[in-house]
């Protein structure tokens, strides 16, 4: 699984920008783009530009937010709700179809959106946390792998290099 910077190159191109048009391939049937966003803002506008050109136009591009459902818990803080709303909005803005959906196991509602909406193609960020607090959690994106089937997933890395660990 490759990861991209989102570094900026020419002409305000990303490494994103590039790998979308190397990837959109005319052979392959086209179905729906999905760009699942999360309550952190920073990256949405990013994502959804990714998913706009890898739908090239002729395709829908989804950007779905899953609100957890859980017992005992208020629906969502008032932050998180804020940064959610600020991700639709620059979505809706750049062009893409907004959906929020409530569930509680979200590998699960996305899995089941891209099923009914002939999703081919699924955008992620690349996960935050780090390798250990990943493994105790569990991970977003293997849990959507194994229930998603004939999905190709796309996940971009957009922390800047500068704040990556040095390995």
């Amino acid at each position: 699984m490759r990861q991209n910077s989102g570094k900026g190159g020419p002409a305000g191109e990303t490494e994103a920008d590039r790998h979308a048009a190397r990837t959109a391939c005319p052979e392959k049937e086209r179905g729906a783009v999905m760009v699942a966003l999360s309550s952190l803002p920073t990256d949405a506008e990013m994502l959804v530009r990714y998913g706009l050109k890898l739908a090239a136009g002729s395709v829908p591009c989804y950007a779905v937010n899953v609100l957890r459902r859980r017992k005992g818990f208020p629906a969502a803080r008032s932050g998180m709700r804020r940064g959610m709303d600020i991700s639709l909005n620059a979505a809706e803005r750049l062009g893409a179809r907004v959906v929020l959906l409530n569930e509680n196991d979200v590998a699960s509602a996305l899995a089941d959106f891209c099923a009914s909406h002939d999703v081919r193609d699924a955008v992620f960020g690349a996960s935050r946390l780090s390798p250990l607090r990943e493994r105790l959690r569990g991970s977003l994106l293997l849990e959507f792998l194994y229930e998603s089937v004939g999905v190709d997933v796309h996940v971009i890395n957009l922390t800047p290099r500068c704040l990556m660990p040095c390995s």
